[in-house]
Order: C-alpha cells, then structure tokens, then sequence
C-alpha cells in the first residue's frame, strides 16, 4: 500500500535541450503516482507510474521519508503525512480578547477598590432612599462615580457581545461567513451599544419634557447603577461559558434572571421616581413598556437580522 506523499517541485539545474529527452518521461497534464518506503523503512527509489506506455523509469536516489530527489534538473521534496484538520476558532485562544477580558477584571477592581464607598451608598439609597420631593427615588446631591459608571456600561457592551456571538455559534449553529471572528464580536458589541444609546436618547427625551431635568438625572443615576450591576453579573457567566465549557443552555438560563432582574428594578425604579405620589401604575406600565421593553425586542429582531445575514447557509 502506498503512502500518502505530498510533492513540491522546484527547478535546479537545467536540462540539457540539445539532447533528446527520454520517450518514457511523463508528459506535461499527466497524473503521477509515486510509491516508496519499503516496510522495513529503508530507502528507495520512487517510480512513476500512469506513465505513457507504461513505462515506469527511475528517479535516482531518495533518503529518508522526506528527502529530495531528481529528475532532468528539478528537485522534488517529498513530504509524508495527511493534511491537517484547521483549528476551530475559539475566543479562549484569542489574544486580544483573552486579554481584554483579563483587563476589564483589573480595571473594575482597582475603581472600585476606589469608589466603593460611593458604590455602596448609592445601592442603598436605590431602595431606602427617603420619599420626598428633593430625594424621589435616591439622593443625586452626593458626587456619582460616572467614569466607574461608563467603564462598567463599556464592558456590559463587550460582554454581552461575547455572549451573543456564543450564543449564536452554539445555541443556534450557525456559521459566519467573515474573515475573522474577532471583528463579529465587536460587530455585536457594537450594536449593543447603540441599543443602550437609543434607549438612553428616548428616555432623555421623555423625562426631561414630561417630568423635568432633576428626575432625569435622578433616573440616570439609577440606569447607571443597574448597568453596573448587569455588568458585575455577567462577567463571571462569560468566563464560565468561555473557559469552562459551560451548556449553553444553562447559560441562557442565567442570563435570562440577570435580565429579568434588571427589568424588575428598572420598573420599580420608573415608579418611584415619576408615578409613586400620583398611584398611577397604568401609567408607569405604559411607560415601562414603551421605553424599556420596546427597545430590547427591537434590538432582538435586529440582532437575529444580522446574524442572518451573516451566516453561511448550507
């Protein structure tokens, strides 16, 4: 049984054209099989075969399982062996996210090893806030740590981003047609991000005009609070789905309480701030899901548009 050899063929030393060239050499478009490597491992010479004729005339001299021989002046490098099955892409053996991830524990460890105290107060005042008009829902005189706030909304972006790309790779098998895998990834944490920036605009909007500025920020100051936290509780969900194997069902289990509790506060919030003194909680049904629950089944259906569109179809 022959073994699989792989040729590559290069030119050494011309041929002389003056001469005749052998009748028994392969012609130009021809098939060639070559056979070596006796059982015992020896060397041997390799014969052509499939030839015109044929004729299966020597090549010379052949050492070893990858040497070279030659034939009228080119030299062929024979190579054992069966070509190798490409690696899988996987985010755990991708530097630039690998160590995004590691930065992004770093960074959170030492602003809260900073602003924790701030932190603290705030989550307490989210719900033992003093019911008055100057402190509806949370005091806002004391200073907020936005920069703590902004970099945990930047990292519930890219982590959520991880998540729907694993999401979509093993939850629903789908195969993207892209070059690289790191560019979807910053694909969906780009949209992410702009479903936290349209719904940020529309809240802005509404509160200002309907309930005045110092609700707003009071609201604000809450969004940023919960999206800390979102952030903080997705962080070790990513790791374990990246480096631990995690079923991804399980993870979207996970995923969905974290979701499901960060609306929950989010409508207890709205009504705190705006209807808790008027009783109208039709109202702050609407407005929930107007302004929260609107825009996530939009940013669904666009999601699951661009994967779509992205994926190879079989």
């Amino acid at each position: 049984m022959p073994d699989s050899i792989f040729i590559d063929s290069a030119p050494l030393n011309p041929p002389n054209w003056g001469e005749a060239a052998p009748s028994n050499l392969p012609q130009l478009g021809e098939a060639l099989e070559v056979t070596s490597a006796t059982e015992s491992g020896a060397a041997t010479s390799p014969q052509l075969g499939g030839l015109r004729g044929g004729a299966s005339p020597s090549w010379g001299r052949l050492e070893g399982a990858d040497t070279t021989t030659t034939l009228l002046g080119h030299q062929l490098y024979i190579h054992h062996g069966e070509l190798g099955t490409p690696q899988p892409f996987s985010i755990r053996t991708d530097n630039v996210l690998s160590i995004t991830l590691l930065l992004c524990f770093v960074v959170f460890v030492l602003m809260l090893s900073q602003v924790g105290h701030a932190v603290a107060r705030q989550a307490k005042n989210f719900f033992f806030a003093h019911l008055s008009d100057d402190d509806a829902g949370g005091a806002t005189a004391a200073p907020q740590p936005t920069a703590f706030y902004l970099f945990m909304l930047a990292a519930c972006c890219f982590l959520t981003g991880i998540g729907l790309y694993l999401y979509a790779t093993d939850g629903m098998g789908c195969y993207f047609a892209v070059e690289s895998q790191s560019l979807l990834v910053a694909l969906f944490t780009a949209e992410v991000g702009a479903y936290f920036l349209v719904k940020w605009l529309a809240c802005s909007l509404v509160n200002t005009v309907f309930f005045g500025t110092r609700k707003h920020q009071q609201w604000n100051s809450a969004f940023l609070l919960l999206t800390a936290f979102e952030a903080a509780l997705l962080y070790p969900l990513i790791l374990l789905l990246v480096y631990f194997d995690l079923d991804i069902q399980k993870a979207l289990f996970y995923f969905g309480i974290i979701l499901f509790l960060n609306k929950i506060l989010s409508f207890y919030k709205s009504w705190s701030i705006f209807f808790r003194r008027n009783g109208r909680f039709l109202q702050n049904f609407l407005y929930f899901c107007t302004l929260e629950m609107t825009p996530l089944l939009a940013f669904g259906g666009l999601w699951l548009m661009s994967v779509r569109f992205l994926k190879v179809n079989f």
